[in-house]
């Protein structure tokens, strides 16, 4: 699927996200033209968006994605039991600026090491 990131950069200047990332089976194999898109989302501090602008934002988004079922979610309400993998698979598509990218690494970074260390087994380095 191609995605709209210059779109994307819009509708997240537009609405203060200021961290929109995809997830689940979009990024994956098994997604088909009868999946739902699940797109995270991390708002401005300042801006705490209401139901109604929530769901604004799901209707634009589907807009941009040829009027596909969004699955929206932010950090707060997602969902805990999935939120290690959700965090370690996730593909950045906007971030609104340095601070935002430093801090998403900072955050992030532990979800990566443990999802790596879990995938994959240490071998020691040889000395010569």
């Amino acid at each position: 699927m191609k995605i709209p990131t210059d779109k994307i950069s819009e509708l997240c200047q537009q609405w203060h996200i200021c961290k929109l990332s995809l997830f689940g089976s979009v990024l994956r194999e098994d997604f088909t033209a009868d999946s739902d898109i699940d797109i995270l989302v991390e708002f401005e501090p300042e801006f705490t968006p209401g139901f109604f602008k929530l769901y604004q934002i799901q209707e634009e988004l589907s807009e941009l994605f040829d009027r596909r079922t969004i699955d929206l979610v932010t950090l707060k309400f997602l969902n805990h039991r999935l939120r290690d993998q959700i965090l370690a698979t996730a593909e950045v598509c906007y971030v609104a600026d340095e601070d935002v990218a430093w801090n998403t690494v900072k955050n992030d970074l532990p979800f990566l090491v443990v999802s790596i260390a879990k995938g994959i087994e240490l071998v020691p380095v040889l000395e010569n």
